[in-house]
């Protein structure tokens, strides 16, 4: 097996989820720790060159268009010149086909059917018997070059003008940092992650009833529809809703809530990176893929947990309010 310089030229490939891309973090810092000579470049679409943002990890940020074919990805990982590395950590057949032609001499992937002969180097899938957090399995693909791992923590960076837009967002609504903000994230690209708006409704009439945390529905573009539908429940005025135009806004804004509720989705994946509490909504996939191990600060309630009927397909109101109202009194929330 091929030697890795201790200078190489390493790109790692295509990031095209928020939640994806952030997940992959802790395995690019896995390897600036181990080659901090390395020239590393992420290739990434658009909608998440955001996510690596001052990121110190890297060299470089190459941004190709949606769906990129493959003579511009191979174009992409060619950049400066043969890569020594190729780290391929969506292994999709047209990001295989790329990793081939890059002629790296390292070129690691995940080992999916059909797949394992565009690499030099393979990853086990998953094993849905025993799965375990995306983040600690993307960084198997850093392992594979000699990298050693430091644990599961992904990382988000804000810019000035991030913080700036969400505090003038708190003093517009006569907010003390001091306040119990609570976030709630109400949608989701895939129909089957969207947990029922007026189940939501619920959750956020019980907050404001029963305590002095203040709801606040965050609405990203695309978010729209689902949110006008959510104030036709009644539970939300126009000041407990914030829209944002971009991720760096987002996640300025998550910093500064208490806890994050709502659907699996990249939002809640930015507030992990930033250490703001999470309480996910599933439904009935498995949850340890996107959960942080052995973690109070990320709780999760699912059709299939414990305690939850196995007949239903969503948790109810009443079984995520009964760990919404465990977290608030828990000292890591505070």
């Amino acid at each position: 097996m091929r030697e890795i310089p201790e200078s190489p030229r390493i790109a790692a490939l295509l990031f095209r989820r928020v939640g994806d891309s952030l997940l992959a973090t802790p395995a690019l810092r896995a390897v600036r720790s181990r080659f901090p000579r390395a020239h590393l470049s992420v290739i990434c679409e658009p909608q998440v060159e955001r996510v690596f943002y001052g990121n110190a990890a890297l060299s470089e940020v190459i941004v190709v268009s949606a769906s990129p074919s493959v003579p511009r990805m191979v174009s992409a990982l060619r950049t400066h010149g043969r890569p020594d590395v190729v780290l391929d950590f969506l292994s999709n057949p047209r990001t295989a086909i790329a990793t081939a032609l890059s002629f790296a001499p390292r070129r690691i992937g995940f080992a999916c059917p059909g797949r394992r002969w565009a690499y030099s180097d393979t990853v086990a899938l998953q094993n849905p018997a025993t799965p375990i957090y995306s983040a600690l399995h993307k960084s198997r693909l850093a392992e594979a070059a000699g990298c050693v791992s430091d644990g599961w923590h992904s990382e988000y960076f804000l810019a000035e003008s991030d913080v700036r837009f969400a505090e003038e967002q708190w003093q517009r609504r006569g907010w003390r940092d001091t306040d119990e903000i609570i976030a709630f994230f109400i949608h989701s690209r895939r129909e089957y992650k969207r947990w029922p708006l007026e189940r939501f409704a619920d959750v956020i009439r019980r907050l404001t009833d029963e305590s002095q945390s203040v709801p606040l529905v965050l609405s990203t573009p695309g978010d729209e529809l689902a949110v006008e539908s959510l104030q036709t429940h009644g539970s939300v005025s126009e000041s407990n809703i914030l829209r944002t135009a971009n991720l760096g806004q987002l996640g300025a804004v998550l910093k500064r809530c208490r806890l994050l509720i709502g659907n699996d989705g990249g939002p809640k994946h930015i507030a992990i990176a930033l250490d703001v509490p999470t309480l996910t909504i599933f439904g009935r996939e498995p949850t340890a893929y996107w959960t942080p191990p052995e973690s109070s600060r990320h709780r999760v309630v699912s059709a299939i947990s414990s305690g939850v009927s196995t007949s239903a397909l969503w948790p109810s109101a009443e079984d995520v309010f009964n760990i919404l109202r465990q977290m608030r009194c828990t000292a890591n929330f505070r």
